[in-house]
């Protein structure tokens, strides 16, 4: 996680460290504008895409959320470019084991005046899906609410998300608390990566039949750290190894 703040004026840069495989990049941008003057964010040279944009109420700030679906490895500089000259502030956030496509799965967005707290339910599609949830707001002082586990902040805004996969699919509320004001939340969510089947190669049974031993394959599996899954029959009790 990372956030930055261009300090009242100009173009906002800070480093951003991405590792691990299947990852996917958030960042949630506020600036001090009732529209909207963001022309663009990258992160190491490469454009990230929009999923919602509005102004935090009837007050002059207007929340945007951004992703990019593998981002490069290492540190590299998240740059937001504006049309104007006003504040902004961003804070980031990067996950693995993603799917790296169909992004987002659901988003949201609303807004609100004169306000403490402020709650969102996004509604995910796919099963065990994450949902990422960016806030500006008018005062400061932000604290995670129900559902809400808070990764990064600058100031007034951050990002933060539900903290575990949805599972089944399904409404998902995430609330934000600050002092009062004014404020808006741009909300999406993303799947995980879908597990590659791995090939059965042969089985051996003990004289008994009680314990069977199988040997399965899979050629050019994701480089790092990555689960193997092994599902069962109901009552069953398994145990395993592996070498690559």
């Amino acid at each position: 996680t990372a956030s930055g703040d261009n300090g009242g004026s100009g173009n906002l840069t800070f480093a951003h460290i991405c590792t691990g495989s299947n990852r996917i990049l958030w960042v949630a941008v506020d600036h001090a504008s009732a529209t909207d003057l963001i022309t663009g964010v990258t992160y190491a040279g490469v454009a990230m895409t929009k999923t919602d944009g509005l102004r935090a109420g009837t007050g002059s700030r207007w929340e945007s959320l951004w992703y990019l679906i593998a981002p490069a490895t290492g540190s590299n500089n998240v740059v937001i470019s504006q049309s104007g000259a006003v504040v902004i502030r961003a804070a980031s956030a990067s996950y693995t084991g993603a799917k790296q496509s169909g992004v987002p799965d659901a988003n949201n967005t609303t807004s609100a005046d004169a306000v403490t707290s402020l709650e969102l339910s996004t509604t995910t599609v796919a099963n065990n899906c994450w949902v990422v949830s960016g806030l500006g707001a008018t005062n400061v002082n932000l604290t995670a609410g129900a559902g809400l586990t808070i990764r990064s902040t600058s100031s007034n805004m951050g990002i933060g998300d539900n903290n575990a996969a949805k599972t089944p699919a399904g409404a998902v509320s995430l609330t934000w608390n600050f002092d009062s004001g004014k404020a808006a939340i741009c909300q999406a969510s993303f799947a995980p990566v879908t597990p590659t089947a791995m090939t059965f190669i042969g089985a051996v049974a003990s004289v008994s039949g009680a314990v069977r031993a199988e040997l399965w394959g899979l050629i050019a599996p994701t480089v790092g750290a990555n689960n193997i899954v092994v599902t069962l029959s109901a009552g069953l009790i398994s145990a395993s190894c592996a070498m690559s």
